[in-house]
């Protein structure tokens, strides 16, 4: 298909992300923002647009460094992606995946019925697990189906839709899982020099320490990969190790039990609790509190203090 078929970009998005919204389109889209609890990583819901046939997007080198990856969630037909000096056109498929590093003026062809998933991510995190790999780079990636990496995005967007306990660390480890995946895939690593880097028992004792002082405040893993001295990626994979645990499943469990013995002293409204473990809302506290355990903070509450 020529890049010059389809009809020339006239509209944009009001979605309310600033570099999502700098993208030029042949007819409205249908977007839905979704709200990240890290300042590095942005996501955005492309749910189509109106106009049948196919889709002209275009977005130049800006100002805001971000890196860009999608995944197609839906929509299959013919496809032309270009980004820089690189081209590439196939047939579109579900869990097809792109990447667009900053700094690149993009082109894209595609159906009209086509969502995506699509985060923006601050320039190298994707490519943290390749920092044992010096002179390593994650390039350009114009639609290759990966059903991991549709995995795992799949699993940020329905974080991000309902937040639990410890959230931002979920983001985060799985943004490392893709950043994983992605070097593995498409660069490849240094298992060895990998392998060679561990938490030692002191520096586990300082990440834990930390957690436990700050269990109501956001955790991030830039965090806590910088009270144990390692990067984020080895920081997560050594975290795992030492305790068998992500740090968002240790995050989690800890502020559950926080939330458990809160809300069983009594006298301490559920909206407090809520603040006290993390989260921005008591509604976000009681659904997340339900799915963990099958009970509402209150009836938890009702039941443990009857017993």
């Amino acid at each position: 298909m020529s890049s010059t078929a389809g009809p020339k970009p006239a509209f944009s998005a009001a979605s309310g992300d600033a570099m999502y919204d700098r993208i030029g389109w042949s007819a409205p889209p249908q977007v839905r923002l979704l709200e990240s609890p890290l300042p590095h990583v942005r996501a955005i819901r492309h749910l189509g647009v109106a106009t049948p046939g196919t889709v002209v997007a275009t977005s130049q080198v800006d100002s805001e460094r971000w890196d860009a990856l999608l995944v197609n969630r839906g929509g299959e037909g013919w496809l032309e992606i270009r980004a820089g000096s690189r081209t590439n056109r196939g047939w579109q498929h579900r869990e097809m995946i792109a990447f667009i590093p900053d700094g690149l003026d993009t082109h894209l062809e595609f159906p009209a019925d086509s969502q995506a998933l699509q985060l923006y991510v601050r320039p190298g995190v994707l490519q943290g697990a390749g920092d044992d790999r010096p002179g390593a780079e994650l390039r350009p990636i114009l639609g290759e189906r990966d059903r991991r990496v549709a995995w795992l995005m799949g699993l940020i967007e329905q974080e991000l839709r309902s937040p639990g306990f410890g959230s931002s660390l979920l983001v985060e480890g799985l943004v490392g899982a893709i950043s994983e995946t992605l070097v593995a895939t498409f660069v490849g690593r240094e298992d060895e020099a990998r392998d060679r880097i561990t938490l030692t028992r002191a520096k586990l004792e300082r990440v834990t320490d930390y957690i436990e002082s700050r269990i109501a405040e956001p955790i991030c893993l830039d965090d806590l990969a910088g009270v144990a001295g390692l990067s984020v990626y080895h920081f997560a994979r050594t975290f795992k190790t030492a305790t068998g645990d992500t740090p968002y499943q240790f995050l989690r469990r800890r502020r559950i039990a926080l939330a458990n013995r809160l809300l069983g002293e009594g006298g301490i409204p559920i909206a407090e609790v809520a603040l006290r473990c993390g989260f921005a809302n008591q509604a976000h506290f009681t659904a997340a509190f339900t799915r963990d355990t099958g009970l509402s903070p209150g009836r938890y509450r009702r039941l443990v203090q009857s017993a």
